[in-house]
This record gives structure tokens, sequence and C-alpha cells, in this order.
């Protein structure tokens, strides 16, 4: 009987000792192990980007002032994102701004360097023919120094505003090529008609090879562009010829300005 009542007892202390063991481990598992859970949980999320993340801070003792301590600072986290995106919006807003405007001042810049090549060039080029006339029909030494002065004032005029529209080259934003089906003879006609008096009064001779290319492309720049290179050409050619002509190579065509002049020492381009 006595060693029933030992055993009994025995089991019944173990019995009492499991469920004391149970019932701290489950108060442990709600106080310590699910708080620490969450926060591992809530750790992950706010690595993900959801800084609005907030705890409930009801773990008591340590565990409560740590879970206060997070939703601190993922408060402040956010407060400090929505700070920053706010000034990346408005510099964002600030630049596109200063992109707008500096677009706006290109165009602009672009449209009056169009203008004044348009506008300027034939003018300018009208009054050396008028020069050169004057000169050659000048009486006197006197009028013949004063036509020769004329004509030195227009070509460095002239250099000028050449200077002023290779900037408008360089800006290609500004240009917009509206390209069509040319014959390339309709622009070296334009071209002779344009610049033949004045390799005359040069005593060049200036010579368009006929061709009856057509080429895709804007007949204005082609022709603009051209000017250049016979301006260039009648400037820096002191006697012989220039000549203009459109050679096939492959599907497209070259055209090439030659002239007979002494070309640019290497030393310079070097």
């Amino acid at each position: 009987t006595r060693r029933q009542e030992t055993i009994a007892f025995t089991l019944t202390l173990v019995l009492l000792t499991v469920a004391a063991t149970s019932l701290l481990a489950m108060i442990l598992t709600r106080q310590v192990s699910r708080p620490i859970v969450r926060l591992e949980k809530a750790v992950e999320r706010i690595r993900a980007g959801q800084l609005n993340l907030q705890l409930p801070a009801d773990s008591g003792g340590d565990l409560q002032r740590l879970e206060e301590g997070f939703n601190t600072m993922a408060q402040a986290l956010q407060e400090a994102r929505d700070n920053l995106e706010g000034k990346i919006a408005d510099a964002t807003r600030e630049l596109e701004r200063k992109r707008a405007e500096a677009e706006r001042s290109s165009l602009a810049k672009s449209r009056f360097l169009a203008a004044a090549s348009h506008d300027l060039r034939q003018p300018l080029h009208a009054l050396n023919l008028f020069a050169s006339d004057l000169k050659n029909h000048a009486r006197g030494p006197d009028q013949e120094k004063l036509a020769g002065q004329i004509g030195t004032s227009i070509r460095s005029m002239s250099e000028l505003l050449d200077a002023l529209l290779n900037i408008s080259r360089l800006d290609v934003a500004g240009v917009n090529p509206q390209p069509l089906a040319t014959p390339l003879q309709a622009i070296f006609d334009k071209l002779q008609q344009t610049y033949a008096r004045e390799a005359e009064n040069r005593g060049l001779r200036l010579r368009f090879r006929p061709t009856r290319a057509w080429a895709h492309t804007d007949p204005a720049l082609v022709e603009r562009l051209l000017g250049n290179l016979i301006t260039n050409a009648l400037r820096y050619t002191e006697r012989g010829s220039i000549l203009v002509a459109a050679r096939r190579r492959g599907q497209a065509w070259r055209v090439e300005v030659r002239d007979s002049g002494d070309g640019i020492d290497r030393k310079s381009v070097g």
C-alpha cells in the first residue's frame, strides 16, 4: 500500500510538473516567441519597403519597449522617405522646367540663325557684287581706293556672319530636314546663278558638270551646304577654276566641290 501511494504521488508530481512546464511554455510562446517572430516578419516587410508598418505594443516588459522602438523607427523611416520623395519630385520638376526653357531658347536661337542666314546672306552677296562693279568702274585712284575699302569691309562683315552662322550648323536639334525627291541639276542651276558673277569678278572659272541625278534629300539644306563650300573656294582660290560635280557611289550620289587653290597647310591641320 505504501509503495502504491509512493508511485501514485510520484506520478501525480510528474503530471503536475509536465502541466506546469507546458503552461510555462505556452506563456513563454505567447509573451516571447510570438513577439520575436512578429518582429522578424516586420523587419522583412520593412526591408521590402513597407515603411508604414506599426506593431501592436502589447507584449509587456522589454519586448513591449522593443516594439515601441520599432514603431518609432518605422515612422521615422517613413517620414524620411516621404521627405526625400518630395525633394526628388521638386528637383525633377525644376530640371524639367530648365530643360523646357533650354529647348525653347535653343529653338529660338536656331530660328534666329536660320532667318539671319536667309535674310542676310543674299543682301551681303549682292552688296559685294555692287562693290566689285564700283571698283571696276572707278574713276581715278581715290575712287578705286574707296571701292577697295568698301569691298574689304563687306568681306569682313561676311566673315563675321559666317562665324556666327557656324553655330547653327552645330545645333542640329533646331534643324528639321524635309527630304524629298530632288533633281541635283536644279540645285546646281540656282548655285550657278548666285555665284557666277562673283567668280567672274575674281577672274575664276566656275563650272557645274551637268547631271541627271535625283536624290532623296532636303534641297534647301544641300543648297546651303554647297553654297558655303563654293564661297570658301572662291575666297581662297587666287586663279584657276572651281568644279561642282555629282558622282555615283553605289546607291548614293557624292557631290564634290573642287578648286585649284593652294589648300590647307598640313601644319595648320595638325
